[in-house]
């Protein structure tokens, strides 16, 4: 089901196999065992949950993981126009499992976002194109992984530390 709505075509789907990576869900060709595609995850096992990343649709898919099946579509939608090109790269759940964290390569931010409702609640600016994720066990911190860097141009070794990390929560 969770691939042939994310694959777009039955045949697709069909001739996928879908596996469990840690942190990823990944799509397999069946014949030869290549990636077809990769997801990235979140499990809250508490609550039966998987939060995928939809990737180029800008959205979040919650999966009842008893029931195998697409419960909910968060759109991640910021802007009062329709705004593509978000990226969802990274997922990470605050450890109460209500808040999601979800990096945006495409425009350099974290949304906050209520992991029942989907609702946003803000955004975090991060360095250029966050690609990682991780909250400490408290909650009060998260660490963030750019994959293209802090910028172009000369950076001091003060603007550097000051751009590595973004604190969430006091």
């Amino acid at each position: 089901l969770f691939l042939r709505r994310i694959l777009k075509s039955e045949e697709s789907a069909r001739s996928a196999a879908a596996g469990w990576a840690g942190d990823r869900l990944v799509a397999l060709e069946r014949d030869t065992g290549q990636i077809v595609w990769t997801w990235t995850t979140v499990w809250d096992e508490s609550r039966d949950r998987i939060y995928v990343d939809d990737g180029n649709a800008d959205t979040i898919s919650v999966i009842d993981s008893t029931a195998n099946t697409v419960v909910q579509t968060m759109a991640i939608a910021p802007f009062l126009d329709q705004t593509a090109g978000l990226a969802p790269t990274a997922l990470v759940l605050s450890p109460d499992g209500g808040t999601l964290f979800v990096t945006l390569g495409g425009i350099n931010a974290i949304a906050v976002l209520d992991a029942q409702s989907g609702i946003l609640k803000g955004l975090i600016p991060t360095a250029w194109y966050p690609s990682a994720i991780a909250s400490s066990c408290d909650g009060k911190t998260l660490a963030v992984g750019a994959m293209l860097g802090i910028g172009s141009g000369t950076v001091s070794e003060a603007q550097a530390a000051r751009t590595s990390w973004t604190k969430a929560g006091a």
